[in-house]
């Protein structure tokens, strides 16, 4: 029976919880709501340690530890109950909408539970830095990805299995939840790699990279709206998306719960939490390039030994590659070939069964006719320029000692030994009067391009006698026709072709 003030309305209906609308708060105490979200996330950390002990003890770690009052579970419940009226409301605003678009747009309607999710998650990525730092020192040539990576599922894991425990009727963990809170780690740790490449390859500052302190490749530089955008996306859709909801996937089946409780929720704050911090480290970061990575070899430098350093007598300080160089010029001065390979070795053998000649002096050069040059000896007429080969060069010879038409007492001043032999119907070489003797056999190349690339040798180390090459009669070869004989017309014409 309704009483005498409320039948005459004297009594209005009190509203219900959910039409109060809580005060607005002041800025101290956000702070404190976003300070006891930081002191939920410092809890986590230990919490984690306790969770990898728990792994191979089946969680007797953490029940011993219980013991003497080492409860996060109840901490953290209690911490709750310290938030202002507003903050729990836009809690339980996201937490009670229906599906995933429900939740994420809730979320965007109260951005204040995104931010405490952030908040919230900071400690744990800071132990996973430091976690992902050891796992480089230990292996720096995994590189930084799948070190940031691993350094996430490490403590993934042990959060997962310490969860799991509390939440355990007997306050351990069996073999099959030990197994679920690794593979929770595992794929934590996978995705997280995963993202790590893939921003690492598009020049985008990772979050867990940087924690590790390592660099990213380095990008041209871009607009801050394009770095937030793409920060967001890798950080959000990459990592913590997927990372939550593998996570609370297997939480669930450990626990016997259905696989679908809590996942929506899980997946739309990894999500939005994750976009907020990759856009705000590729704000701050900027679009530097940055420092790109040491590459780390897969072998052990040897030590050189000291270089052997002589002084002359005159005082000069010489190496081993000096005195070697020395030896080489006065062996060139000589009319020798320096050894360099194959084809110079093979110069110098013949260059030894060679008559010895001595170069002609000028009275002699001009009783033949011929007149010397600071440079060799030339016919007279020698304003008629020598042609060129097929690339242009000049062929060896002009400007130095061209061989005359082979004749009846036709001699020719040596002025190289490394291109007189090889050479088809080169005359006689001699100088001073002396019992002529026989010229070595001609050198056989098997193509034209190795008989003109050692040509061309002899005439960059100071040759000056001019030759082409030609194809051998019985054409298994080529050799070397000079110039004034019957043959190095046949060298014009192969070379025109």
């Amino acid at each position: 029976m309704p009483s005498l003030f409320e039948a005459y309305g004297l009594i209005e209906d009190q509203p219900t919880p959910e039409e109060i609308k809580p005060r607005d708060r002041s800025l101290l105490r956000t702070a404190a709501d976003y300070g006891i979200s930081a002191l939920k996330g410092a809890i986590s950390v230990p919490e984690a340690a306790v969770g990898l002990a728990d792994i191979p003890t089946g969680g007797r770690v953490g029940q011993a530890l219980e013991t003497v009052g080492f409860r996060p579970k109840d901490a953290k419940t209690q911490l709750d109950e310290q938030y202002s009226d507003k903050q729990k409301q836009a809690f339980q605003s996201v937490q009670q909408a229906e599906g995933f678009g429900g939740k994420f747009v809730a979320a965007l309607q109260n951005p204040s539970v995104i931010g405490h999710s952030i908040v919230e998650s900071l400690p744990s990525m800071g132990a996973g830095g430091l976690a992902g730092r050891g796992v480089m020192a230990l292996a720096p040539r995994i590189g930084s990805a799948l070190a940031a990576g691993a350094g996430e599922g490490i403590v993934g894991a042990g959060g997962a299995a310490e969860q799991i425990r509390q939440q355990t009727p007997d306050g351990t963990l069996t073999a099959p939840q030990s197994m679920l809170a690794t593979a929770s780690g595992i794929g934590t740790a996978a995705f997280g790699a995963l993202g790590n490449k893939i921003a690492k390859s598009l020049g985008i500052h990772d979050v867990d990279t940087m924690l590790i302190g390592a660099a990213t490749n380095p990008s041209a530089a871009k607009g801050v709206v394009r770095r937030v955008l793409e920060g967001a996306a890798s950080e959000g859709i990459l990592e913590e998306l997927p990372q939550s909801i593998q996570e609370q996937v297997l939480q669930n089946a450990a626990l016997g719960k259905d696989l679908a409780e809590g996942v929506d929720q899980a997946a739309v704050l990894g999500l939005l939490s994750g976009a907020a911090m990759g856009g705000g480290a590729n704000m701050l970061g900027g679009g530097h390039q940055a420092t790109p990575e040491p590459v780390v070899p897969d072998y052990k430098p040897l030590a050189l030994p000291a270089p052997t350093i002589s002084v002359t007598p005159d005082g000069d300080a010489m190496t081993a590659a000096d005195r070697q160089a020395g030896r080489d010029a006065r062996a060139a001065r000589q009319g020798a070939v320096v050894e360099r390979g194959a084809l110079s070795r093979a110069a110098n053998s013949i260059i030894d069964v060679l008559p010895k000649t001595e170069p002609k002096t000028e009275p002699e050069l001009t009783q033949k006719g011929l007149s010397a040059t600071n440079t060799g000896a030339n016919y007279e007429g020698q304003g008629d320029q020598a042609p060129t080969d097929a690339v242009g060069q000049d062929i060896p010879g002009q400007g130095g000692a061209q061989l005359p038409p082979v004749g009846d007492g036709a001699q020719v001043a040596a002025g190289d030994g490394g291109l007189a032999q090889g050479l088809s119907g080169s005359p006689s070489i001699a100088a001073d009067p002396v019992t002529e003797q026989p010229v070595a056999a001609q050198k056989v190349f098997p193509t034209y391009a190795d008989a003109d690339t050692y040509r061309r040798e002899q005439k960059t180390r100071g040759a000056t006698i001019q030759a082409l090459p030609i194809r051998l009669p019985d054409g298994q070869g080529f050799t070397l026709a000079v110039r004034g004989t019957p043959e190095y017309a046949l060298g014009e014409q192969l070379r025109d072709e």
